[in-house]
């Protein structure tokens, strides 16, 4: 130093270094889950410095559970301090969702696929399985843990049910009656449920008329299930009483009816394979076999099957064209016909074997005298199936 009259003035200053700590490395900034402990580390510490932490933890390593900016000061005994700072920020940005709850379809099982909301890299099911998709094979309660690479976990759970078109079924196998049409009617396992059939047509009925299986497919909100049923036929005991008829009053017919192993009911009350008409009316048999039926029914009606033979007692020959003719009067066409006249000494004096034609009261081409004759009238009459033979007395008159 020199004043101001030029006069030197020297001193001398001794300065004494202390070395400041090796800067603390708590490691780059990182995030904390919620409900999390981390550990917060100086990765290069030195033995001859103490470390202290803004929240009042001392040594190399603090734990936190809350976000915040973290300092860790490093000083020695020297009094010489360094530090660093970490910014802790809270993990918010992850999530995992299983969806709306849902039901399992056994013919078409479920796959399980998890929705991720940020970097989300592992998996632990309820199930043991650490796959990110879980194929199920059963109902119940799943839930997935997703977790990331700094250890922040998230969880959901998902309910699955069972889906009622797992319980579709189609009614029993049945067998029915040849020529009947069978209506199949399923119940839906749940409404809503739409019903497929093998040719197309969809509802809850169908008909079948042969045999075979008949399938329907289900579907309730996607999952489908098929069933089949067996329709089976089974013989229809086919009978017949034949045609309508007509007999003759007095007459009868029996009508026999036959199907292996059938039973039987008549119109009448009766039971046999065989009934005996006698009467008018319209009758009918039904047969019955496992269940089936058949019905025939036939219309007997009775006639009067007569000639009703009628012949006058007297006629008069004279060729007035009244009464001049004497025959029977019959309401047939008999067969084996013969019309004889005798005189009362009984001699034969007219005969004829056609039932058209009469006597006109001539013997040899001349008039027989006003007396008593007797006739025979002799028939067979087909509809009766039996010969008819009336006589009698007429008088001739002039």
């Amino acid at each position: 130093m020199i004043d101001s009259a030029g006069c030197v003035f020297d001193t001398v200053v001794n300065m004494l270094a202390y070395p400041i700590p090796l800067k603390p490395n708590a490691g780059p900034d990182t995030t904390i889950c919620r409900d999390q402990t981390i550990a917060l580390q100086v990765t290069n510490p030195q033995n001859v410095t103490n470390y202290s932490w803004n929240n009042g933890a001392i040594g190399t390593q603090v734990s936190i559970s809350t976000p915040g900016t973290y300092t860790v000061l490093a000083e020695n005994s020297f009094g010489c301090r360094n530090r660093d700072t970490i910014i802790v920020a809270l993990e918010n940005t992850i999530a995992v969702s299983l969806g709306n709850d849902t039901l399992f379809c056994k013919t078409n099982p479920n796959v399980l696929r998890p929705q991720l909301q940020g970097p989300l890299v592992q998996f632990l099911w309820n199930t043991g399985a650490t796959t990110q998709n879980l194929p199920i094979t059963d109902s119940g309660t799943y839930w997935v843990r997703a977790r990331t690479v700094t250890g922040c976990n998230v969880y959901d759970t998902i309910r699955v049910g069972l889906n009622p078109v797992n319980f579709y079924q189609m009614p029993n196998d049945t067998a029915i009656c040849d020529g009947y049409i069978h209506t199949i009617r399923v119940n839906l396992p749940a409404p809503g449920t739409t019903i497929t059939w093998y040719d197309g047509s969809t509802g809850v009925t169908h008909t079948a008329a042969s045999q075979g299986y008949y399938r329907s497919v289900a579907n309730f909100i996607g999952c489908l299930n098929a069933d089949s049923t067996l329709i089976s036929i089974k013989p229809l005991p086919i009978i017949s009483l034949g045609r309508d008829t007509t007999l003759c009053n007095g007459f009868e017919v029996t009508k026999r009816v036959s199907y292996p192993g059938a039973s039987y009911e008549w119109s009448t009350g009766g039971v046999d394979s065989f009934y005996t008409i006698n009467k008018q009316a319209l009758y009918w048999v039904e047969a019955e076999l496992n269940s089936c039926t058949f019905r025939d029914s036939i219309q007997v009606n009775f006639v009067d099957c007569s000639c009703d033979f009628k012949i006058a007692n007297a006629f008069s020959p004279n060729g007035d064209g009244i009464n001049d003719i004497f025959k029977p009067d019959l309401k047939c066409f008999p067969k084996q016909y013969r019309f004889s006249i005798f005189n009362r000494y009984g001699q034969q004096v007219f005969e004829t074997r056609d039932s058209q034609s009469g006597w006109n009261g001539t013997q040899g081409g001349k008039n027989v005298a006003i007396a008593t004759y007797y006739y025979i009238v002799e028939y067979y009459n087909e509809a009766l199936r039996k010969t008819e033979k009336y006589s009698g007395s007429v008088t001739v008159l002039r």
